[in-house]
């Protein structure tokens, strides 16, 4: 399902709300967050979303980020939702804020069964050891812990997968099945060093899918601010490195055949919202 202008415009007013809901909560708390991925992509190249991009990533370090998880259920306003990882039938392993009354069904997690709801994604950030060994040996927990999670909870191969890839697929997960998901969301988490920076410390996500920026604490703070479509919102200090990190050349516009959203949207609601 291609979204047309009228539908991409709404469904960007509804995440631009989600995203204000969560500011205020921060605000309101104490709690840092700062755009991330395309977001921060999309504030610092276009000041705004990326024109195909149709989501809201932002972060938090891990304080914040348990802070928020604690604090948000209660103070969110009524039309919010905050929904956890929890659950063998939800693959990813960070939260969402989702607005309640909506739905945004991707085709990547049609069988999933958590929330429905727009959404914005909000990815704990965690200190680890800056030295090259421990980098590495981070990267490497990393890519096997999210890989034998997402085997855990996705039961299936594509579709158009041969029947020997199948079988060979089903065989593999049985003994993941041992462990729940959370088990395997635990290890993710577990790989930080520590809960506060030391000298020699770097930043990073293991909840990403395919990339491992690695940010000293001097990248990292003082955060700064970016405008995203019309309001002012913190950002890494050095911002330009974790872009280059994550994108590479992130001033060059891709090829034109890739400038594609990243959802395969199987069905999307507004609810009451606009009526």
């Amino acid at each position: 399902m291609i979204l047309n202008q009228s539908q991409t415009e709404r469904l960007i007013t509804v995440e631009l709300d989600i995203l204000d809901e969560i500011s205020r909560v921060c605000r309101e708390n104490n709690i840092d967050f700062f755009l991330d991925s395309g977001t921060l992509l999309g504030a610092e190249r276009h000041h705004g979303f990326i024109p195909w991009d149709d989501d809201i990533d932002i972060g938090m370090i891990r304080p914040d980020y348990e802070k928020f998880l604690r604090l948000a259920p209660e103070l969110l306003g009524r039309d919010y939702s905050l929904e956890t990882p929890q659950g063998d039938d939800i693959r990813y392993s960070f939260c969402k804020v989702r607005r309640r009354g909506t739905t945004f069904i991707e085709n990547a997690t049609l069988n999933d069964r958590g929330d429905d709801g727009i959404w914005v994604d909000i990815f704990p950030f965690d200190w680890i050891d800056g030295t090259a060994d421990n980098i590495d040996r981070k990267k490497a927990e990393w890519r096997k812990w999210h890989r034998l999670m997402l085997l855990r909870v996705v039961p299936r191969t594509r579709h158009d997968a041969s029947l020997v890839k199948k079988a060979v697929r089903s065989i593999v997960r049985l003994p993941l099945m041992i462990h729940d998901k959370n088990w395997y969301c635990r290890k993710l988490d577990g790989l930080a060093d520590s809960q506060d920076p030391r000298e020699d410390s770097v930043l990073t996500c293991f909840h990403y899918y395919s990339s491992f920026p690695t940010l000293s604490v001097e990248d990292v703070l003082p955060l700064e601010t970016a405008e995203f479509e019309g309001e002012e919102y913190p950002v890494f200090h050095n911002w330009e490195k974790y872009l280059t990190q994550v994108y590479g050349d992130w001033r060059q516009l891709p090829p034109e055949d890739e400038r594609v959203p990243h959802h395969d949207v199987i069905k999307l609601d507004f609810g009451e919202i606009f009526e």
